[in-house]
């Protein structure tokens, strides 16, 4: 048996990638990814580990905060797990709402089925020439697609596209991974 004593995986900080989720759980090792910040004294949502748990969520929210989200999709929080502020006055600014929710800096959203999915970090976000925002992690989720199945791989992958060039080390390449690799 894979790991003798092992009962779960827990994944915090970032996401595990989908098919690292469907792997663990293929392997009956339960993948509970779970989100928190120190400035929430610990876990926001989780996966329930004895129960239903969704690849690329951070499980159900817990019944210590209050959420709501911004225009831009940022994940606010307030409640009484919730740090009082900062220690130097110029970290709190804007930290705040003015009715007390904490500005994450995340971008995120409650699916149809109440688990919170993290988009991405609001600071990340590329503004398009045509003043639209675009996100640039689903395309990194993508581009992770393409390099698992080889179409950007070995020095290809590390170029940098013209797009992302101050943002990323990303690049999209419809190329023969057997080519890249010589």
């Amino acid at each position: 048996k894979l790991g003798g004593n092992m009962r779960a995986l827990f994944s915090g900080g970032a996401p595990a990638s989908p098919a690292l989720f469907r792997f663990l759980e293929g392997l009956g090792i339960p993948c509970v990814e779970l989100y928190g910040m120190t400035e929430t004294a610990g876990m926001v949502s989780a996966n329930v580990h004895d129960g239903v748990r969704r690849a690329g969520s951070a499980g159900i929210l817990t019944p210590d905060h209050e959420v709501r989200f911004d225009d831009d999709g940022e994940l606010l929080l307030r409640g009484p797990l919730l740090f009082s502020g900062y220690l130097e006055p110029e970290d709190a600014e804007g930290a705040f709402t003015a009715d007390g929710f904490y500005r994450t800096g995340d971008r995120a959203r409650i699916d149809k089925e109440g688990f919170l999915r993290v988009e991405g970090r609001k600071k990340n976000l590329l503004v398009l020439s045509t003043g639209k925002k675009l996100a640039p992690e689903p395309l990194e989720r993508t581009a992770g697609h393409f390099t698992d199945r080889g179409l950007a791989h070995g020095p290809v992958a590390r170029q940098r596209s013209r797009v992302y060039a101050e943002q990323r080390d990303l690049q999209f390449v419809g190329v023969d991974h057997r080519a890249a690799d010589e």
